[in-house]
């Protein structure tokens, strides 16, 4: 019975997520450009036709430079950077253009929503073992010391 119900709750928990969504924290320094006169260029387009659909907010948006009036856009996107941004991926081409005066700093929070895979879907992942610098040196100082003892007891 305990495994009923064990099974019954990790089902729900885990079958009621309809979208996965990764977060990034982006801070850039733009004191190099400060003052000067530039573009914030947002895409988020689909790799091919068949890319299942997907959104990327832009949330918290803040500078300490001078956004210009009037941005651009086209294609899948609405909101604007005082607020919510969302890109959509579902035109070929979306697109946020924004002029900008540079100040020292841009942040911004962007999250990608995308759709889980159905439970037919596949996939496969590859991991190569990669040896840190530091282990690379162990292994050479281990070999090194058993060449000397071999040669020591050759001798």
């Amino acid at each position: 019975m305990i495994r009923k119900i064990l099974a019954a709750s990790l089902l729900a928990l885990l079958g009621n997520h309809a979208a996965l969504a990764d977060t990034w924290y982006v801070n850039v320094d733009t004191s190099a450009l400060s003052g000067q006169s530039g573009w914030l260029d947002f895409q988020f387009n689909p790799a091919d036709a068949f890319a299942p659909a997907a959104s990327a907010t832009i949330m918290s948006f803040s500078s300490t430079g001078l956004l210009q009036p009037m941005p651009t856009f086209s294609g899948d996107v609405s909101g604007s950077l005082d607020g919510t941004l969302t890109l959509g991926n579902s035109q070929d081409f979306n697109d946020w253009l924004q002029g900008v005066t540079f100040g020292t700093a841009i942040s911004f929070r962007v999250d990608i929503n995308e759709p889980i895979p159905n439970a037919s879907g596949s996939g496969t992942a590859f991991s190569s073992p990669v040896p840190e610098p530091d282990v690379a040196a162990s292994l050479l100082a281990g070999l090194g010391l058993v060449g000397f003892a071999v040669r020591r007891r050759a001798a």
